[in-house]
């Protein structure tokens, strides 16, 4: 790649009229945190926080700290018990 001089901060970089990069003045500062691949493990209350302004909707009282838990929902209909002991076949799996 040539040599590109006299660019200015904000200017676009350019070679035979291709842009190739843009120079910025900005510095980032990144910061290692730990993958949250686990969905059990990033809804613990110590799991490092993917969006520090998400506050768990569903519940009350309404939480005043930040979570990993968007929104809880809960389902409930009939006799659960019930219905596995009458259930010929009962398959369960995680989702």
């Amino acid at each position: 790649m040539p040599a590109v001089t006299g660019v200015n901060v904000a200017d676009a970089l350019t070679t035979q009229g291709r842009l190739v990069g843009i120079v910025t003045a900005a510095v980032a500062r990144v910061e290692a945190i730990v993958p949250l691949s686990v969905v059990e493990t990033a809804m613990l209350p110590d799991a490092p926080l993917v969006h520090d302004n998400v506050f768990t909707a569903g519940i009350e009282p309404k939480p005043t700290k930040p979570s990993n838990i968007t929104k809880m929902v809960r389902f409930a209909k009939g006799d659960v018990e019930a219905g596995f002991k009458e259930a010929d076949v009962v398959i369960e799996r995680r989702y």
